[in-house]
Formats: structure tokens, C-alpha cells, sequence
């Protein structure tokens, strides 16, 4: 394996390990019964650092491993599924941004590269 790519599998087993210190160090009480918390955060940063699939994976692995330590055996599989959809989510959307942030810079570049003559003229009325 090339030194890059376990650089970036250790990138993701840390940024698990992360969502997870995030989510069990600072629990404020819901009144719903639940908590709030920073793992939340985590989970999209694994997607906009990491990718849509490493990132989910990272983010998915991380917040099941406070289900499965925490007693919530029942909620393992859906935690597992959720937040791997949600961190692919971000990454999706900050890759769909970036996109369209280039795609306005390069037509923004050819409208101004135009001979005056060629541009159309703004009429008045």
C-alpha cells in the first residue's frame, strides 16, 4: 500500500475517534430525552475533509461507536446508516459548490477576455 493512502485511512480512523470523543465529552440534556452535542460537527467535517465515502465511513463508524459503548444497541444500525448519509450529504454539496464556483470564475474569465466589439451592449429602456 502507498504511504498516501495510509496516511488517509489514519486521517479517517482519527476523525472517528474524534466523533466520537465529541460526541460523549459534551452532552447537554434535550428536553426531549436526548442530547445535544459537538459530534454533530464532526460528522460533517469528516465528509467535507474526507470525501463522500471515506468521510461517511469515518463519521458512520465513529458515531456508531457511542451506540454500541453507550448501551444503544438497538440504534447501532440506524446511527451507522445516518450519519454515513449525512457526512456524504456535506461532502456532496461542498463538492457541488466548488463546482459551480469554478464554473462561474471561467465564464466570468471568457466574458472578459471578449474584444469590446463583441460584447453585447446594454441598452437602456
Amino acid at each position: 500500500m502507498s504511504d498516501k493512502k495510509i496516511r488517509f485511512m489514519v486521517t479517517a480512523a482519527v476523525m472517528a475517534a474524534l466523533t466520537y470523543v465529541a460526541t460523549t465529552v459534551v452532552r447537554i440534556p434535550a428536553p426531549t430525552g436526548g442530547y445535544v452535542h459537538m459530534g454533530d460537527g464532526l460528522v460533517l467535517l469528516c465528509g467535507w475533509i474526507l470525501g463522500p465515502w471515506w468521510g461517511g465511513a469515518a463519521a458512520g463508524i465513529g458515531s456508531m461507536l457511542v451506540d454500541l459503548l453507550g448501551g444503544y444497541m438497538s440504534f447501532v444500525p440506524g446511527t451507522l446508516v445516518i450519519k454515513f448519509l449525512d457526512a456524504m450529504a456535506a461532502a456532496l454539496g461542498a463538492l457541488a459548490i466548488l463546482a459551480l464556483n469554478k464554473y462561474d470564475q471561467t465564464r466570468a474569465q471568457r466574458v472578459a477576455a471578449k474584444p469590446e466589439e463583441e460584447k453585447t451592449p446594454v441598452h437602456a429602456g
